[in-house]
């Protein structure tokens, strides 16, 4: 495994286990914000399975472009959900950041997917 491929592990782990985190965090299925919750359950649980997905592809040197398909779509579905962290639902620039960079985040992974945007501009 390259130095780089190695980055990309660290980080695509540190985001799955991120997201377990954050799945487990919101697992509460009772009281006001009850079917909010299902639905970021849900993202979290795509963002957790796509991380590991792409952390297994990469150790496996067996990555491919479609790998990302759960993160874009896990991310393009939070932009319609609340933030677990109350500055983001309460002050509009923070929540309008959050948004652009899940925005971002979620095209550059459906164009990784549609094979506009190659693996090997990041070194994989």
């Amino acid at each position: 495994m390259t130095i780089v491929r190695g980055l990309w592990a660290v980080f695509f782990g540190a985001l799955g286990l991120w997201g377990a985190c954050a799945t487990a965090h919101w697992y509460k299925p009772k009281g006001r914000w009850a079917p909010a919750r299902t639905r970021i359950f849900a993202c979290c649980l795509l963002v957790t399975g796509g991380c590991l997905l792409i952390l297994t592809g990469l150790i496996a040197d067996r990555l491919r472009g479609w790998m990302f398909a759960p993160l874009g779509i896990s991310y393009s579905a939070l932009l319609f959900l609340p933030c677990y962290f109350r500055v983001v639902n309460r002050v509009m620039v923070v929540h309008v950041a959050r948004n652009l960079l899940f925005g971002v985040i979620a095209i550059l992974c459906f164009a990784i997917v549609a094979g506009m945007v190659p693996l090997s501009w990041f070194g994989v």
